[in-house]
């Protein structure tokens, strides 16, 4: 048997976090196909299995047909960045916060699922600095 690369391993526990979930709420395969408006569950299957890797708006609307958020289904993912991926985007007092989330949105659109987990932290932590800002 082949072992399995880092990717791989990675893509493979979204995918059970994604079934596990599914279970969670006592639903198929086939309710969640069709809240995601599939032809047929294969589709859902193979993220299932870690056999096909979800696109983050894919992933996006997994996360809503199981009532959840991306993030959550993340959490067995690692959360560190791998590979390339290596521009993180910081938001010094001087910087405009709100262009600093703008940039993290766009690398997010562009990531790989892998890396969503240290984005949305960024992210999810620029917007708490922005609503302290301006209660203060």
């Amino acid at each position: 048997m082949m072992s399995l690369t880092a990717e791989e391993e990675l893509v493979r526990a979204l995918g059970a976090a994604i079934a596990a979930r599914r279970r969670e709420l006592g639903l198929s395969q086939g309710q969640v196909a069709e809240r995601l408006h599939m032809g047929s569950p294969e589709s859902l299957s193979r993220y299932e299995r870690g056999e096909r890797e979800p696109r983050c708006t894919t992933l996006a609307r997994i996360a809503v047909a199981l009532e959840t958020r991306p993030s959550e289904l993340m959490k067995a993912m690692d959360p560190k960045p791998r590979g390339s991926f290596n521009r993180v985007v910081t938001a010094p007092e001087h910087e405009d916060t709100q262009r600093a989330i703008q940039t993290h949105l766009t690398l997010l659109s562009h990531a790989a699922p892998w890396t969503l987990p240290a984005i949305l932290a960024l992210v999810e932590g620029l917007v708490e600095r922005s609503g302290e800002s301006r209660s203060t």
